[in-house]
């Protein structure tokens, strides 16, 4: 038995809630850190000591407490993202969603290398990998060597139109890239079989695949695209990786256009994104670390304002994952008592010794 006489002899479990402190006035849920392992508390015990050196040899004649710092080393295995941002120091995780919508940006390449893919381009500061691409519906020469991509302004079954003079670059036998069609099933690479005419202000054109006839306006158009399998080939595109082919036509490291087709990622909840080290300043809040033991039968609970910090990580195929936070507990004058407090609320209590 749990009690005997004026003993309480604990096998527990234990469950940790904590709710952080407003951030930018917004006040934050409680958050259930999920399976732990251990919650295992420590106290760092400082002390004045009072020593009386009469007769040559200091004797110890009082001591006191000067300090007590409570500590618990908090060992999990559920890796959510809200764990997710305490163990990276960061604030909340946001939402996350992407478009399927296909867009064309301007990336450098290496010949037999991997190229991941980003989502804009790879001048811009802000541009990012992408990851979950649901195909690549081609790469083309960069806007600097007559890959520049040009609106389309018509397509009737063969027939295309774009804005502006493309005679330069677009000639017979050529392959071409057409995204952001109003019929998607038409997007990717397509071959000319008629050379160009120019038709003030515009050129139009025909391709040897049939269209869906798509009316006036919509879509893009990227000329000089090099063969997928020959010059490129997908690697893992739920990683964002494609490798340009050694020996094909991107003989040489250069800037190249590709023209990634995302897959839609939908994000309810506002969770996907963890922003590792965004936090300014310490994480702090209120923790209840509940002490579970006879099948929930009795349970105590330690509350107390708390500053949180990721103690370390082991992430492995072997065994289920853990995380461990390194949890202080803090004074707070405002409350009674500012240490806060362990209550054995659920369940017999042993008698008085």
């Amino acid at each position: 038995m749990p009690l005997v006489g004026f003993q309480d002899l604990w096998v527990s479990g234990s469950r940790v809630y904590f709710k952080r402190d407003p951030i930018a006035g917004v006040v934050q849920p409680d958050i259930d850190l999920g399976t732990v392992i251990s919650a295992n508390p420590t106290f760092d015990i400082e002390e004045f000591e009072c020593e009386d050196a009469d007769g040559g040899r200091k004797k110890l004649i009082a001591k006191v407490l000067s300090k007590i710092t409570e500590n618990y080393d908090v060992e999990l295995k559920n890796f959510s993202p809200d764990n997710q941002a305490l163990l990276f120091v960061s604030d909340p995780p946001e939402a996350f969603v992407q478009a399927a919508t296909p867009f064309d940006y301007e990336q450098f390449a290496h010949p037999g290398r991997l190229v991941g893919l980003l989502d804009s381009d790879e001048s811009i500061v802000a541009a990012k990998r992408l990851y979950m691409v649901g195909d690549v519906l081609g790469v083309a020469e960069s806007e600097a060597n007559s890959g520049v991509p040009v609106p389309i302004e018509s397509i009737s079954t063969q027939t295309v139109q774009v804005t502006g003079d493309v005679t330069s670059y677009v000639t017979n036998g050529d392959s071409i890239i057409l995204h952001g069609l109003t019929a998607p099933a038409d997007d990717g690479v397509k071959t000319v079989n008629s050379v160009p005419v120019f038709n003030d202000p515009d050129t139009t054109f025909t391709v040897v695949e049939t269209l869906a006839d798509q009316g006036a306006g919509g879509g893009t158009m990227v000329p000089q695209a090099f063969a997928e399998t020959t010059d490129w080939e997908e690697v893992n595109l739920d990683r964002g990786l494609i490798r340009i082919v050694d020996g094909g036509a991107i003989a040489a490291a250069q800037d190249i256009t590709i023209v990634p087709l995302p897959a839609a990622i939908v994000d309810d909840d506002g969770i996907r994104l963890v922003k590792p080290q965004s936090l300014e300043g310490t994480i702090e809040g209120d923790i209840s670390i509940v002490y579970s033991r006879d099948g929930f039968a009795r349970e105590s609970v330690r509350e107390a304002r708390v500053s949180i910090i990721p103690s370390a990580s082991n992430i492995t195929p072997d065994e289920f994952s853990t995380n461990t936070l390194s949890i202080t507990v803090l004074s707070d004058e405002t409350k009674d008592p500012e240490e806060g407090r362990l209550l054995n609320y659920k369940g017999d209590t042993p008698a008085l010794s």
